[in-house]
């Protein structure tokens, strides 16, 4: 998935919001928590980040599945609600 639809979807952007000043800045910092890279990297893929390398692409496609997961779920509190405890649970098991 390519960098700038990632961001349209994670924010749900119009094509005015992204022309917005701030907009790539917000973009660039998304990149950086999702893929776990310096912002330098980022920088350097370009201003429409078309040297960023494919498998980071892989990874944000995998990213943007589990954020529709979640908003899927958030649609249906029960399971929210198992998919969190889920979620806990196994972070306590690796804590350990």
């Amino acid at each position: 998935m390519e960098a700038w639809d990632f961001c349209r979807r994670w924010f749900h952007a119009t094509p005015e919001e992204e022309k917005a000043r701030g907009y790539k800045a917000r973009c660039n910092l998304l990149l950086v928590k999702v893929l776990g890279v310096n912002i330098d990297a980022v920088k350097r893929w370009g201003p429409g980040f078309e040297k960023m390398p494919d498998h980071h692409k892989r990874t944000l496609s995998y990213a943007d599945t589990l954020r529709e997961m979640i908003e899927v779920a958030g649609k249906n509190e029960d399971f929210l609600e198992e998919v969190l405890e889920r979620i806990k649970n196994k972070s306590q098991i690796m804590g350990e």
